[in-house]
């Protein structure tokens, strides 16, 4: 494939004889917008955002076929047995194909997976008995009359997508869901024809495709997601993954492959997080590339269209799944095509706090996107903002986007930092190996902010309160300070100054340059101190002697599951020693002792040289606190209280929107 000057991404492909405009694909993800069971205004205006900012194609989040397929009680069901359900659908096929992008469903069995017992009450049905780790109980091995039913659950469901005006489909088969698990030899024991050889392992997803075919027509795309290597003991290697590659293209049925990696016992690098490098798991999709003759699309920690400029160019797939980088910028594809300038693009820093509220079954969104999953109330009237004057103080991701925010509808901003450089708490995660990327977030703000009327003034303390009248609003976006601590407990013991171990901050480069071949400490604070993850994979890198001491049940418990799991394997990995449900009880001299409160047992930690551990505290300069009167002077961010990201970088625009909707405006 010969590329041009341009970006490979935005050249025009065909699969199944459907003509897409780019390469860009929207890969299904759950978005939970969908509450009555099908589309709802939300979710089809989610999706109809991202066609309107030119992706090519879109899959959606994957729809169950069967009243024994479901993950969550909400998600649509295949069937569409209501006029209702059928009629959304139909909306949401207009409302893409009205922005001259695809559709496909996705289709879905959750198998083992399956939360039966919170939806239908009926058992998980699964090619063996088994226990999946989303589910609660074990599964029930299916009869063949059930595999049967199953075949034909597909076909129906197409076919009413088909009716619906959708242009395919797209049979989910990753994931660790029901037709990857007939496809694994760690789930699949049958010994019947759907079992033991891998022609027998396939027979499953091959009736499906068969069906489907002979439910739809011929110009009907039909599409097959596929996890090429499992990577979970017991399950199937990379070798076996494009073995089932080339047995299901080879029906001719087929107009394109879509390959990830790993599943829920693998999930690191199934939705891999920050801790996983950039566009490493879609190189596998280059395994079934060079295997199979009709189209792959390869996905997996895509967030910069260069990685997947790349994986074009070097022929390792033809098109590309950018979900999470679309959900961060609908319009990358639009601000692609303009290429004079790529910071424009709001960039995806993989921290998947979309996968976290998947997860907490809430709708979606997105950490540096404040509108993603709000399209319909995300528009606020500049009216009531034009020609108002703003005070913004502290140039962080909050303070960021309010300025911007309130600049771009029209507002007078004077933006003021006492640093001499912008970015906040996000450039100060950019030193860590796992969060370097985010300068690329610090890049696009200080790009928008030049091409802005915002008056920025940074190495500039504001502590007067007389520096703030004359304003319309004032925002305090201070931010957080780091204070060292042992968490929860105070340190007992002989040492005459027990805090002297410990780190004066986030990160003590001098401290840790004097540690030699001696032991840190890293004391987690609370599930949600993810300074103290960072750190941990940090410290786990660079191979020094760490031990992790945290209340919790788990270090890292916090976080997302893709991360919580990445953690886990880069601990592994050194080894890192983890005491869970401990604390600190005791330092003598250079020896820390730790008691685990589950285990009533007391452990010693000798030669450690450096204790790490603290939480971050909302910081507003104690002149300027006694005038914030939740009105015209407020708080955002951390400043209100300290939290992450995706909190910050929302208060800095919900800020704003309040005062264009003269809403009250509240800290």
């Amino acid at each position: 494939m010969k590329h041009g000057g341009g970006s490979p991404l935005l050249e025009p492909v065909t699969i199944g004889g459907l003509e897409l405009r780019n390469r860009i694909v929207l890969t299904g993800h759950t978005d939970h917008l969908n509450v009555r069971g099908y589309p709802t205004p939300d979710g089809i205006e989610y999706l109809s955002r991202r066609a309107r900012g030119g992706v090519g194609l879109i899959i959606t989040g994957d729809t169950p076929v069967h009243e024994t397929a479901v993950a969550y009680g909400h998600v649509p069901v295949g069937q569409m047995n209501s006029p209702e359900a059928l009629s959304a659908f139909r909306q949401l096929a207009r409302g893409v194909h009205e922005h001259e992008a695809a559709i496909l469903a996705q289709l879905n069995h959750c198998g083992g997976q399956a939360a039966n017992d919170f939806v239908s009450e009926r058992p998980a049905w699964a090619p063996s008995e088994m226990r999946g780790l989303l589910s609660n109980h074990v599964a029930h091995a299916m009869s063949i009359a059930e595999i049967e039913e199953l075949v034909e659950a597909f076909g129906s469901a197409a076919a009413k997508f088909r009716r619906a005006g959708f242009d395919g489909v797209e049979l989910h088969g990753g994931s660790g869901y029901l037709v990857q698990q007939f496809h694994s030899p760690l789930t699949n024991r049958r010994t019947d024809a759907y079992g033991g050889s891998l022609e027998n392992r396939t027979r499953f997803a091959r009736e499906i495709i068969a069906r489907i075919r002979a439910c739809t027509d011929p110009d009907f795309v039909i599409g097959y997601r596929h996890t090429v290597t499992e990577m979970v003991r017991g399950g199937y290697d990379a070798d076996e993954g494009v073995a089932i590659a080339k047995i299901l293209a080879g029906s001719g049925a087929l107009a394109f492959v879509s390959v990830v990696s790993g599943s829920h016992e693998s999930y690191q690098h199934h939705i891999p997080s920050n801790f996983v490098g950039p566009g490493v798991p879609a190189q596998k999709a280059r395994l079934v590339k060079e295997a199979i003759d009709i189209p792959v699309i390869a996905a997996g920690r895509v967030q910069d269209p260069s990685i997947g400029e790349q994986l074009l160019r070097s022929g390792g797939a033809d098109l590309v799944g950018m979900a999470r980088a679309l959900i961060a910028d609908p319009d990358l594809p639009r601000k692609l095509a303009r290429a004079h300038e790529r910071r424009e693009i709001r960039p995806c820093v993989a921290l998947n706090y979309c996968v976290a509220r998947v997860h907490a079954i809430a709708p979606i969104r997105c950490a540096v996107n404040p509108d993603a999953g709000r399209e319909l109330v995300s528009n606020p009237d500049a009216t009531h903002v034009t020609g108002r004057s703003m005070l913004v103080i502290g140039g962080g991701p909050a303070g960021l986007e309010a300025a911007l925010t309130a600049n771009e509808l029209g507002a007078r901003v004077r933006l003021v930092e006492q640093r001499d450089r912008l970015g906040g708490a996000v450039l100060d995660a950019t030193r860590f190996a796992s969060k370097s990327e985010w300068s690329r977030l610090v890049d696009h703000y200080r790009y928008r902010l030049e091409a802005s009327s915002v008056d920025v003034v940074t190495g500039k303390t504001v502590s007067d309160p007389a520096e703030l009248a004359g304003y319309d609003l004032v925002v305090l976006a201070t931010g957080s300070v780091w204070q060292a601590s042992l968490g929860g407990d105070r340190a007992l013991g002989s040492s005459p100054d027990p805090g002297a171990l410990l780190g004066a901050t986030m990160w003590p480069a001098d401290e840790l340059g004097a540690v030699g071949s001696g032991t840190v400490v890293l004391v987690e604070s609370g599930p949600d101190d993810f300074v103290a993850a960072t750190l941990l994979a940090q410290l786990a890198s660079e191979r020094r002697k760490v031990v992790a001491v945290t209340a919790n049940r788990e270090f890292g418990e916090g976080m997302d599951v893709p991360s919580v799991h990445a953690l886990r394997e880069i601990c592994e990995a050194w080894p890192v020693p983890r005491y869970g449900q401990s604390r600190i009880a005791e330092i003598r001299g250079s020896t820390v002792v730790v008691q685990n409160r589950a285990m009533r047992r007391s452990f010693e930690i000798e030669d450690v040289r450096l204790i790490l551990g603290g939480v971050r505290r909302s910081h507003v300069p104690g002149a300027l606190a006694g005038s914030i009167d939740g009105k015209r002077v407020l708080t955002i961010g951390d400043a209100s209280a300290p939290r992450g990201l995706a909190q910050a970088i929302r208060e800095g625009r919900r800020v704003v929107e309040a005062l264009a909707r003269r809403e009250p405006m509240r800290s």
